[in-house]
């Protein structure tokens, strides 16, 4: 009687095993020909899916990492289109207050915030470590000028929150 059950557990694991091994075979394939597709969203949670049903399979996990990999890298070259004209832009205005104004300490630390934005999205590491280099000597510039210039407009602080409503008539 123990044989006969220990041998049915054990047929129904490798049974199961073997359903398991099928769906994340199907799982991956399907993220693979999605990723090929250039579906790389789709493709990401295909493959999330084929890691959760084996996370064992090394072909999965490393297929999810190349797809993860692909899709922030397109998001990342994406963020760089749209935003590298406005850093570019948010940098020249900078330059012009400052070439107004150059003990205007604000306007340094703003352009040293935007290079610092800039070196984070840099396509190589040169260009990120120039201009990490600009953002570390506008902090070098703005710490002696410190209470020279005259500071940036402050906006007004925000409006005072209304009153809590009355307690519920009893």
């Amino acid at each position: 009687m123990y044989r006969r059950n220990a041998r049915s557990v054990f047929l129904a694991g490798l049974l199961a095993s073997t359903c398991f091994a099928a769906a994340t075979d199907d799982l991956l394939k399907r993220g693979i020909e999605t990723l090929q597709a250039g579906k790389t969203t789709q493709a990401v949670e295909l493959l999330r899916q084929a890691v959760k049903a084996d996370p064992a399979n090394r072909d999965a996990c490393y297929t999810l990492g190349v797809a993860v990999f692909l899709e922030s890298y397109q998001a990342l070259n994406q963020f760089r289109a749209r935003y590298g004209p406005l850093l570019r832009e948010g940098q020249e205005t900078l330059r012009k207050s400052l070439e107004i104004d150059p003990e205007f300490g604000d306007a340094m630390l703003y352009s040293n915030l935007l290079y610092r934005v800039q070196a984070d999205i840099a396509s190589n590491g040169a260009e990120a470590a120039q201009l990490r280099a600009r953002a570390d000597a506008l902090i070098e510039a703005a710490r002696k000028v410190r209470g020279k210039g005259k500071p940036g407009p402050i906006p007004p602080p925000p409006p005072a929150p209304p009153p809590p409503p009355p307690p519920p008539a009893r």
